[in-house]
């Protein structure tokens, strides 16, 4: 789970400025989200690739 820091904290094995972004574990990641000190950042769907309209080659 990604989360960005929104107070400064630590505890067991951590210690988070403010305004830091980082990957931890799901029930971290809940556990410092529901005392207020994170949120959840939702990763982006990657963009499928697109192919020229005409199927055709750019160089031909």
């Amino acid at each position: 789970m990604r989360v960005k820091i929104t107070t400064s904290c630590f505890g067991k094995g951590f210690n988070y400025s403010a305004g830091d972004v980082k990957d931890v574990t799901e029930k971290l990641g809940k556990d410092l989200i529901s005392a207020g000190f994170a949120s959840e950042i939702k990763s982006a769907k990657p963009k499928k690739e697109t192919k020229p309209a005409g199927g055709a080659d750019a160089d031909a």
